[in-house]
């Protein structure tokens, strides 16, 4: 679907307070307690909705880290994360990208490092000292990053620092996407935010064209299918002659897919302008609020 550097004194120290406030994890890490912890307050998930059964939040701090809570093969959690120097990590299958991780996913069965593709920007804050639950995960947003946890595993991104508990998982197998020029990397030379683009099927929560420039760029929702499939169901809807007959919606059904069109007061509150559905696929063009 990423050790804490300890403070002087003898109070505890700011990983031990934070600890204390982590979902309960069945590991010797988290089992450290404190007086002086703040409250946490359980927010609604629906704040955080992303489409179907699908949660996105930002946490408070420079560089953007976001963490995304979805559904498939159980309920996992994906943040981005800076892996301590030298962690090894396979190429990520279902990813055109090799490298260090940049990304962890907290998995039913355990955690796994991911090379992460990103996501669109705009997800919403989730403050400090507060938490979501969904289906088993649990994640509190705390001074400084964020922790996450399930029934098995858990793990911390503090200050920069990585800590997890639990057993180790894979990934999923999913087809891979062949592109034939690598990606482009960002400013600082690596690859956060970089989107897929190519004929391969990819993975839901891909954002498609941003590497090329295309526009608009298309998400994948739900389901597989590839980029340029993507394009090619937007493309012709958006080429469709719109009249007032298919109401304010432009409520258009071809070749087995059924799209819609938000209004832009619903596209801002849902994350999404147009979607398009066929059996168990959606995508959807993501709004950008201006």
């Amino acid at each position: 679907m990423v050790g804490l550097v300890a403070a002087c004194g003898d109070g505890p120290t700011k990983a031990e307070s934070v600890a204390s406030r982590a979902p309960t994890v069945s590991t010797p890490s988290s089992a450290v307690s404190s007086t002086s912890t703040p409250a946490v307050v359980d927010l609604d998930p629906a704040n955080y909705e992303y489409g179907a059964d699908r949660y996105r939040f930002a946490l408070d701090g420079t560089p953007l880290r976001e963490c995304v809570i979805y559904p498939s093969a159980g309920t996992n959690v994906e943040c981005s994360v800076a892996w301590p120097d030298g962690t090894s990590a396979a190429p990520v299958q279902g990813s055109v990208f090799d490298g260090p991780p940049n990304a962890i996913v907290l998995a039913p069965d355990g955690f796994y490092p991911l090379v992460s593709e990103g996501g669109p920007p705009g997800a919403p804050l989730l403050p400090v000292n507060s938490r979501v639950s969904v289906d088993g995960v649990v994640c509190t947003a705390v001074d400084g990053g964020v922790e996450c946890a399930n029934s098995v595993a858990g793990f911390s991104f503090i200050d920069g620092e990585l800590r997890t508990s639990g057993p180790t998982s894979k990934p999923p197998v999913v087809e891979t996407t062949s592109v034939d020029d690598p990606p482009p990397s960002n400013a600082s030379g690596g690859t956060d935010g970089v989107y897929t683009d190519g004929t391969g099927s990819v993975r839901p929560g891909t954002v498609c064209g941003a590497a090329t420039g295309r526009q608009p760029v298309v998400e994948v929702r739900k389901g597989s299918i590839s980029c340029t499939d993507a394009y090619a169901v937007i493309d012709r809807y958006n080429g469709l002659p719109r009249t007032d007959e298919f109401g304010r919606s432009n409520i258009r059904q071809f070749d087995g897919w059924t799209c819609a069109t938000r209004s832009a007061a619903e596209a801002a509150e849902k994350g999404y302008g147009q979607t398009c559905s066929s059996g168990d696929v959606e995508v959807a063009t993501p709004y950008f609020a201006r």
